[in-house]
């Protein structure tokens, strides 16, 4: 829908700020979402219905994918931070008045 990437524009004070938002993710981060569902599936299962074996699973899975997501080192896109551009000249007070 958006392509590679969305322009995003914001307006901080009297300077404008646009960069291309990427939505990054690797596979890493899908291993450890999945196994923080399993666990989010096991743990309540195993409490309720099937038993300490599938609550203890479901425990292990939770903290091994809480470690894991803590683990992850961020993207890098090698992409410059961006930059602060006055949108127009600073009003010096006489001319503001």
């Amino acid at each position: 829908m958006f392509g590679a990437g969305t322009r995003v524009g914001t307006t901080r004070g009297r300077f404008k700020v646009e960069a291309l938002a990427k939505m990054g993710a690797n596979s890493q981060q899908g291993w450890a979402l999945l196994l923080f569902i399993v666990g989010f599936t096991f743990l309540p299962a195993g409490l309720f219905a099937l038993g300490p074996f599938f609550s203890i699973f479901g425990l292990v899975c939770l903290i091994a994918s809480a470690v894991w997501c803590y683990r992850i080192k961020p993207l890098e896109h090698g992409e410059p931070a961006s930059t602060l551009e006055p949108v127009s000249k600073p009003l010096k007070a006489r001319q503001a008045l």
